[in-house]
């Protein structure tokens, strides 16, 4: 196979076997489930003695276009010290079946599919002239005498020199042991690298220390040149030293050597006769020679003492230990263990640190500039990243994805513009459509943007998003902004025709640029609610949906199916091409319409509808993935998928190498149908063996090792910036990931299987049963606790099937319209320290758009709040289809109490979705008697209560002896309605009121008559009362709280002029106080009519009782006016 473990870390060491007990630990039952529910695998297994680094294969991906380098790193190093032997599109630094190296260089990029850096290629020999220029080694016994670990590579070459790799963050360390001889030399080659390379230098410092730079360039194509510094020290004096330059001759004792390109390098030869080793270790810098001497000395040396080999790899190791133990998997067996713990190495490699020791980094600008108190990261393949590997460490690497996203926005305020595809300083312009913005979108959704830059950082996200960049940056943004936020498509222009689509890749690859730029925009929708800039949210939400604007209804596909996603000229016509067309004929990159149909987990609703319904919908997807071979066949990639991940025309199946792709198996949790999703997964994660081969194509920079990890794991990130992780069976049976706030995510998966589907029988999230096929990020990240019942059958499963289960469509929420329409008008009436209870509204809610609640309702909750800042409860009941909403409550102190009743949704929305409708307010107006005895009038009636002194506030009760209740009947003397205590007729009454003493008081009930003449204690004058119906004792005023008619019976005073209440209005016949019987306003109120006691005390009671029937009245209609 041509490679083999580190032989201190062999496959299966450390690994513990876990049997049945796991399912007692776990305390599951094992039946009472639909279909075959699983106990654990007898061969279960995990990492027993925390070598997670032993189990990494880093020769997985070195093959196959893979692109993988299998040498020397530690997570995110900026060294990556690992031999070369190719430099092609189709295997850009090594290939495994080579069996061959030109040597060791020090930088390398993780699986991309073009060729890059390759700067500082180390070369042992033990031939008499020391190698000079790129020559081939073979390797001896390759098959035995290869190995890799995690932070580790070594090999014996054809001329027996052992060479060893280890690195630290800044720096690179060799071992060359070499074999029989008496002297051995080392050659370092600055003039040859993978791609371009111009001028260079070397310099000899002293017998020990080499010194230099070189300048490269080019990338998949083109790029702007970067220069690269390093500082090299040996462990020993060399015996001689030379150097090479142009002409590519050994000059023994030269010292230095500088060209404008071509050859270049230096040479140390050693004594091997006695010392058969020699360790060299690089400092390397992007930033100048001082760096790169600065990082060799800080992590090279410590306690002034050169670090050895040994040393550093055992930092390297501990390192990739702490950072691969948070991830505590038990597999099923234990040849999953090394295939999980490779991926996740591989999701650790990038981006990488970019900042020397001394916190100084070379920005986009070519520039240097200072990180304090943060570590500068670069290298973005943010075209792949941003679907998987944003996610893998923004949850798993919370505090090192701050310092990432603070260097996103660091490559916005240096470069310009957000980039594309920034490979260290350069921006190279690869790919296509908008991946900035859909990166910083997740990064704002899992909070991983400093506090300090976040708004600067939004507008920016909003800017990149909105708005062509200026001529005079590197990165393409978005060419098209203009032409895109007016039409909602990218115009398509053929790359093989002058004009735009020879200029940018946007333009030649409108179609799937389209798509990109509608999933980028609802990414920073659902982010902006998330966030709190709601402003932002709805425009990016709604272009969302743009991806319609390419269906062509039109075309007939393979299958039986018609209607497809088709680019879209300037003019506005369909370019449709066969389903196999190139990008040059169908305008989409890395894919064709076929692929690119499903790239919509942002407007599932809307393709569903697109394709003609649910079951259309569902029908197509089948055909797509091919589910009748995946059922046939548990496990086995169907005949139908691509081939490999660059299989990008050739084949109308599903691609599960390609990232436009990687989401699509849960689409079927959009559906109720996320059993099929478990049958695609096992297929799709059976693709990533053990081997050079493994995977399935490009892991581009950490973006499908990131997949598998998530995908393992049993949540994946459907739409960037929602926080929305759909859930799938996982491949662990058991993990414990540890964040770095120090809470876990625990998940127990028993009977999880490592080649077969599985399904989901049921879960409880914290020991809650939970059937929604996704779960919300927050609820991660402070720990959750995930418990699969997995069944490997689907039949009669029903977790996830319900209309309220599926993932919900962020660009298409529920939105609804309320009208709110209050129950009362005037105001409410309550008696202090007595319970009030009162129907306010009546709420109607209807859905315009988006999916509606399952029981067909959108519920409503209501607040209210006083304005003495106390709140009260507020109840909601359904009534005819709609909602009311009621409140109790209680008052302690007398006087008009101001309310404000605010209605909102009462959905449990998302917190990347807005709420159903916008809340709308009532406002609310209590009026509070006293409790026993009242007030003098100045206390008890404000302007709000509208009566007049002569409707009834004097002491005759403002009703004429007809009623019953004139000065002799309802106030004397001794009742204490002295003409001095009534109420005075302008604290009486407001002028929207209109209360006529129908509500008035008399003396007999000891109330003060201006507590009986507030409006909202009384009738309004259109109630015609008179004096029997609204002066009764309890609401009337007794002579004992004094009211007088000089206070309160003055008609002019009483009543402003909108209430109608005045002298005449109030204490007329029709309203059963006849005017002519209203005191004079200067005269007693209380005449001494010498009628006898009985009488006296008869009308008192028959007052009374009108009394209560009147307050049960006022209570029925108590009073609310709409905002």
């Amino acid at each position: 196979m041509g490679y083999s473990y580190s032989e201190s870390s062999p496959p299966g060491a450390g690994i513990r076997r876990r049997g049945l007990a796991v399912i007692a630990a776990l305390g599951l039952a094992a039946t009472g489930v639909a279909g075959v529910v699983l106990a654990p695998a007898t061969s279960a297994a995990t990492v027993d003695d925390g070598d997670y680094a032993g189990l990494v294969n880093p020769f997985v991906g070195t093959e196959d276009e893979g692109n993988a380098y299998p040498g020397a790193v530690v997570p995110f190093g900026m060294v990556q010290l690992s031999p070369d032997n190719t430099s092609t599109y189709g295997s850009t630094s090594y290939s495994n079946r080579a069996g061959r190296v030109w040597g060791f260089s020090h930088r390398h990029v993780n699986s991309a599919g073009c060729p890059a850096a390759g700067e500082v290629l180390v070369t042992p020999s033990t031939t008499e002239v020391p190698i000079t220029t790129k020559r081939f080694l073979g390797l001896k016994n390759q098959a035995e005498t290869e190995r890799a670990s995690a932070g580790y590579y070594t090999a014996l070459l054809e001329n027996d020199v052992t060479a060893e790799l280890t690195a630290t963050e800044r720096t690179g360390v060799h071992r060359y042991t070499f074999g029989e001889g008496d002297s051995g030399h080392v050659s370092i080659n600055v003039g040859q690298t993978l791609n371009s390379t111009h001028e260079s230098s070397i310099t000899w410092v002293d017998d020990r220390t080499v010194e230099g730079q070189l300048t490269t360039s080019g990338f998949c194509w083109g790029t702007p040149k970067t220069t690269y510094y390093f500082s090299a020290t040996f462990d020993r004096d060399a015996e001689s030293v030379g150097t090479w330059g142009n002409e590519g001759g050994y000059n023994a004792g030269s010292e230095s050597s500088e060209v404008a390109g071509g050859n270049n390098g230096a040479v140390a030869t050693f004594d091997t006769s006695t010392d058969d080793t020699v360790e060299l270790t690089v400092g390397v810098s992007f930033v100048d020679l001082d760096g790169a001497r600065a990082n060799r000395e800080a992590e090279g040396v410590s306690g002034g003492e050169r670090v050895s080999f040994d040393e550093a790899h055992a930092q390297a190791v501990g390192a990739w230990n702490e950072a691969l133990g948070r991830f505590d998997v038990t597999m099923p067996d234990e040849d999953q263990l090394p295939i999980f713990y490779t991926q996740a190495y591989k999701s650790l490699l990038s981006p990488i640190i970019g900042s020397d020791v001394d916190g100084r980094y070379r920005g986009l600008d070519a520039e240097v500039h200072q990180a304090d108190g943060w570590t500068y990261y670069q290298r973005f393949s943010l075209w792949d990243t941003y679907r998987t590997q944003a996610t893998v460490h923004g949850l798993f690497e919370h505090d090192r994805a701050t310092d990432i996203a603070r260097s996103m926005y660091r490559a916005r305020v240096e470069g310009g513009w957000l980039p594309r595809w920034s490979l260290d300083m350069v921006e190279t312009t690869v790919m296509a459509g908008d991946p900035a913005s859909p990166w910083v979108a997740e990064n704002f959704a899992l909070g991983t943007v400093p506090d300090d830059i976040a708004e600067e950082f939004w507008d920016y996200l909003v800017e990149n998003a909105t708005t062509a960049p200026p001529a005079d940056v590197d990165s393409p943004g978005r060419q098209s902004a203009e032409f895109y936020l007016e039409n909602g498509h990218i115009p398509f222009y053929f790359e093989n025709e002058p004009g735009l689509g020879q200029e940018y890749e946007e333009y030649r690859h409108g179609g799937s640029a389209t798509m990109e730029f509608a999933h980028s925009d609802a990414a920073i929708g659902a982010a902006a609610y998330r966030t709190g800039h709601d402003a932002d949210a709805d425009a990016f939400l709604e272009r969302g949906t743009n991806w319609a604007r390419l269906w062509n209804p039109e075309v007939s596909l393979t299958g039986g199916f018609t209607g497809v996603v088709n680019a879209v000229t300037p003019a506005g016509e369909f370019v449709s091409a066969p389903e196999k067309s190139s990008v040059q004929q169908s305008g989409f990159h890395e894919g064709t319409p076929w692929h690119y149909q499903w790239m919509v987990p942002q407007d599932v609703t809307g393709l569903i509808e697109a394709m003609g319904g649910e079951e259309s919908f569902v029908e197509r997807l089948d055909y797509y993935v091919n589910i009748p071979a995946l059922r046939e066949n548990p496990g086995a990639s169907p005949s139908t998928w691509a081939r490999g991940g660059s299989d990008y025309y050739s084949s109308i199946g599903y691609n599960p190498g390609n990232e436009p792709m990687l989401g699509t198996p849960w689409l079927y949790n959009y559906v109720g149908q996320p059993a099929k999703a478990g049958d695609v997964l096992a297929s799709q994660l059976n693709r990533f063996p053990n081997t050079p081969g493994g995977g399935v194509g490009n892991d581009d920079l950490g973006t499908m090792s990131s997949w598998y990890v998530l995908a393992s794991l049993g949540i994946y990130p459907v739409q960037p910036g929602s926080g929305i992780m759909a859930l799938n069976a996982p491949r662990v049976e058991a993990a414990t990931v540890t964040l770095d706030n120090g809470a876990t995510i625990e998940i127990a998966a028993p009977g999880a299987s490592s080649s077969e589907p599985r399904y989901i029988s049921s879960l409880t999230v914290d020991g809650v049963d939970h059937s929604a096929t996704w779960v919300d990020v927050s609820e991660l990240q402070d720990g959750a606790r995930l418990e699969f019942t997995l069944s490997e059958s689907p039949e009669g499963l029903t977790w996830g099937t319900a209309p309220a289960d599926r993932i919900p469509s962020v660009s298409d929420p529920l939105r609804a319209e309320l009208e709110l329409t209050g129950l009362v008008d005037g105001d409410l009436a309550a008696t202090a320290g007595e319970d009030l209870t009162a129907d306010l509204a009546r709420a109607g809610v209807s859905v315009i758009s988006g999916p509606a609640p399952a029981d067909g309702a959108v519920p409503v909750e209501g607040t209210i709040e006083w304005s003495t800042g106390d709140t009260s409860p507020v109840t909601v009941a359904g009534q005819d289809g709609a909602w009311v909403l009621s409140t109790s409550a209680r008052f302690e102190e007398a006087g008009t109490h101001e309310g404000v009743l605010t209605v909102s949704s009462g959905l449990d929305t998302p917190a990347f979705a807005p709420a159903a409708f916008e809340p709308e307010t009532l406002r609310v107006s209590v009026v509070v008697e006293p409790a026993d005895g009242g007030s003098d009038g100045s206390d008890s009636s404000d302007g709000s209560d509208g009566s007049d002194g002569t409707d009834g506030s004097d002491g005759s009760d403002g009703s004429d002896g007809s009623d019953g209740s004139d000065g002799s009947d309802g106030t004397d003397g001794t009742d204490g309605s002295d003409g001095s205590d009534g109420a005075d007729g302008s604290d009486d009454s407001a002028g929207s009121d209109g209360s006529d003493g129908s509500d008035g008081s008399d003396g007999a009930d000891g109330s003060d008559d201006s507590a009986g003449s507030d409006g909202s204690d009384g009738s309004d004058g259109s109630d015609g009362s008179d004096g029997s119906d609204g002066s009764d004792g309890s609401d009337g005023s007794d002579g004992s709280d004094g009211s007088d008619g000089t206070d309160g019976t003055d008609g002019t005073d009483s009543a402003a002029g909108a209430d109608g209440s005045d002298g005449t209005n109030g204490g007329d016949g029709t309203d059963g106080s006849d005017g002519a019987d209203a005191p004079d306003p200067g005269a007693d109120p209380l005449p001494d009519t010498g009628a006898p006691v009985g009488a006296t005390l008869l009308a008192v009671l028959a007052l009374i009782g009108a009394g209560v029937l009147a307050r049960a009245w006022t209570l029925r209609r108590a009073g609310v006016v709409h905002k």
